[in-house]
């Protein structure tokens, strides 16, 4: 139940997701979206649930990737496809033109449950970077501001050829934004990036399964991505009514401050620099 104004705004906007998500196929089984204290929108459990069983299928019209965008039926998805090499960019784009058409974009449900600030490491001026007492992550959030300075200049100088004049023009801070949504939220598969609704809101929390740094392996394994659409599994058991948690795979903690914007409570993957 919502039991105050801005509450009763969020829980809207979580229903006007799900109707979305579910007339363009998604499924969610056995999960809802939920506003948590403290943590924000995250994915509840509506029935017990077992570790390995399906309860997220998005179909690939509601995936934003490259290839996706290459098959789309919106001429703009096309063309930010065919220019753009990146896959990073070219999800990071295709927000940005969502965002701009507004009430007219078919994403708007999905726009509008996204966070409006991600607070990762490319939005801080150096003073705050020198309180992380870590030169070598002080210098890797510095080298990746200017990236996203630079990154934003190519799409401007290329978005400038095809961008829609009746639509808003992109400011830096628009792009940070875009930027700072698929470092956070997007997956990644071979090197590729996938934005997928609803999968995108699960909240952090390391598994109790006692296992060797893998990399990604572990992520991997209950996020089957295929031509048709992304199924994702359970990677725990989780009691009905609770928050169903996701572990982001085998990272270290800068992966985590870097791009997602917290550092966790625990992370067996912690290491301490010498």
């Amino acid at each position: 139940m919502c039991f105050s104004l801005l509450s009763a705004v969020l829980c809207g906007k979580n229903e006007d997701f799900l109707v979305w998500f579910k007339s363009h196929g998604g499924t969610a089984t056995g999960v809802s979206v939920k506003e948590f204290p403290d943590m924000g929108r995250g994915i509840v459990a509506t029935q017990e649930l077992v570790s390995g069983e399906e309860v997220l299928y998005i179909p690939s019209n509601l995936l934003l990737s490259k290839n996706t965008l290459l098959s789309s039926k919106d001429s703009l998805h096309r063309r930010i496809a065919d220019t753009f090499a990146s896959s990073e960019l070219c999800v990071i784009s295709t927000l940005l033109l969502e965002k701009s058409r507004g009430i007219r974009s078919n994403w708007k449900p999905y726009l509008d449950v996204l966070p409006k600030y991600v607070p990762n490491l490319s939005h801080f001026p150096v003073t705050i970077l020198n309180e992380l007492q870590n030169h070598v992550l002080k210098e890797e959030a510095i080298e990746n501001q200017r990236s996203i300075t630079t990154n934003y200049a190519h799409f401007i100088n290329k978005a400038t050829h095809f961008w829609p004049s009746d639509i808003s023009q992109i400011s830096l801070e628009d792009y940070k934004w875009a930027a700072s949504i698929v470092d956070s939220r997007g997956l990644r598969f071979k090197g590729e990036v996938v934005l997928a609704p609803m999968a995108d809101m699960f909240n952090y929390n390391s598994n109790n399964i006692d296992r060797e740094s893998q990399g990604g392996s572990f992520f991997l394994k209950h996020h089957i991505l295929d031509k048709d659409g992304l199924s994702i599994t359970a990677d725990r058991d989780c009691p009905n009514n609770h928050q169903l948690y996701e572990d982001y795979g085998d990272n270290l903690d800068n992966i985590y401050i870097t791009y997602h914007g917290f550092v966790p409570d625990q992370n067996p993957f912690r290491c301490v620099m010498l």
